[in-house]
């Protein structure tokens, strides 16, 4: 089973932030239109882009002070 699971990680892509933006926006659509079961997975997405969003500034900022 192990096995398995290592070929399962080795295949996957990783997640761009285009991808969280665009499953954003699908959850958008199905809340406005189907409720709000959705929701929590609506929320821990656009944490997920803002977390990465903010990591990437961040860097930018440490950068540019040393190396600009």
């Amino acid at each position: 089973m192990v096995h398995s699971i290592t070929n399962i990680q080795r295949n996957m892509t990783p997640v761009t932030e285009k991808d969280i933006e665009e499953g954003l926006s699908i959850l958008a659509w199905l809340i406005d239109r189907h409720g709000d079961a959705a929701w929590p997975l609506f929320e821990r997405l656009e944490k997920e882009l803002e977390s990465r969003k903010h990591r990437k500034a961040r860097i930018r900022s440490r950068l540019t002070d040393k190396f600009g």
